[in-house]
């Protein structure tokens, strides 16, 4: 985490860096980008990102001082640095992707009676 987060600049009244971190990509990955006011209402409306922060709110200016101040690159270079380590892994079959539990497969009606 130190390679994406500037843990000797953080102000000790601050949000939790690695939950900030964590909804920042959570919304670049559901939406591609979002803006501060939706991260802030993201975390006061959405259950999942509220279970992520354990019900704190952080306001707008909460997360352009995290980006501006505290990251070391943008959002969307950890993204791809994260994505690539999770391919290098081997976490990630490549001939299978699945979202909410969704199977798809490019033979998407191989069930059907003929």
């Amino acid at each position: 985490m130190s390679k994406f987060i500037d843990f000797l600049s953080l102000d000790p009244r601050s949000y939790d860096s690695v939950m900030m971190l964590t909804v920042i990509l959570m919304a670049f990955a559901e939406n591609g980008y979002a803006s501060l006011r939706r991260l802030e209402k993201l975390c006061r409306y959405d259950v999942r990102y509220r279970s992520i922060t354990n019900g704190c709110v952080p306001s707008y200016k909460s997360f352009e001082r995290f980006i501006n101040n505290t990251l070391k690159e943008s959002i969307e270079t950890i993204a791809k640095e994260i994505y690539l380590y999770i391919q290098d892994e081997k976490a990630l079959k490549e001939q299978i992707l699945y979202i909410d539990g969704t199977k798809f497969e490019a033979n998407a009606n191989k069930m059907m009676l003929e």
